[in-house]
């Protein structure tokens, strides 16, 4: 972030001004969406590694799946929302 800024203080046309991210509206809402997308990509990550892991005793409740279920998994709950929405 501070490599980011360094060289956004120095072009002439910055991606973003800086004095921009004064404002308390515009930082708050990058950081919030920089959350919530972070949080989205986690879930994906977690739920496919979860999906692979076996289940083991006092330890994990791990779905255990082969490789190739989590996205046939995935594609039905795909499906799913689409048709829900």
């Amino acid at each position: 972030m501070a490599g980011f800024a360094a060289v956004e203080s120095r072009v002439p046309h910055p991606l973003i001004p800086l004095p921009l991210l004064r404002r308390r509206p515009v930082w708050t809402m990058l950081l919030t969406t920089s959350l919530v997308g972070g949080a989205a990509h986690a879930v994906g990550t977690v739920m496919f590694l979860l999906a692979l892991m076996p289940a083991i005793p006092g330890v994990s409740d791990g779905l255990g799946f082969s490789a190739p279920e989590p996205p046939r998994q995935g594609r039905r709950w795909l499906y799913w929302c689409v048709d829900a929405g």
